[in-house]
């Protein structure tokens, strides 16, 4: 893997998480379903999308409706995977969720939130009654785990 940077005055810093996966394997593919009906959720609570899966499986992807009901940063919720009998520390840990729908430093392009629809992974609604960083957003997402797969073999969640 080589990553370039081909501007020739600008530096940039970057972030990674790469994830691997051994050859395919055979088993369930999951969809999600909530598994929390709170709404809101307390502040700081854990938000489980999947949960007590056993068997072999393929986890598919995640598909949500999140609202922001404070003022501020709302996406920096670490999405983890507890995959195949993990403890305390699971499989994947990402660093937000902005990283895990494939967007970057919280979608903002000239000082508002930048929609963005692929195969793969998107934010293609964001309701902004206020503006970039004021209360009741309303956003839509989508994360497809067809080119990154997660697989598990004893269990997911």
């Amino acid at each position: 893997m080589t990553l370039e940077n081909r501007h020739p005055s600008e530096p940039r810093t970057t972030f990674h998480q790469i994830n691997y996966t051994s050859p395919r394997s055979r088993g369930r593919r999951l969809l999600p379903r909530p598994v929390s009906p709170r709404e809101p959720l307390p502040y700081g609570e854990v938000y489980t999308l999947l949960d007590g899966v056993r068997g072999v499986g393929h986890y598919v992807g995640t598909s949500m409706g999140w609202g922001v009901n404070n003022n501020g940063w709302w996406g920096e919720g670490e999405v983890k995977f507890y995959l195949d009998g993990d403890g305390e520390f699971p499989t994947i840990c990402g660093t937000g969720v902005e990283d895990y729908f494939l967007g970057s430093y919280d979608w903002e392009v000239d000082g508002a939130y930048t929609t963005y629809s692929t195969a793969y992974s998107g934010m293609h609604q964001v309701l902004k009654p206020d503006g970039l960083y004021r209360s009741q957003h309303r956003h839509s997402l989508y994360r497809w785990h067809l080119m990154d797969p997660v697989r598990f073999r004893q269990d997911c969640g």
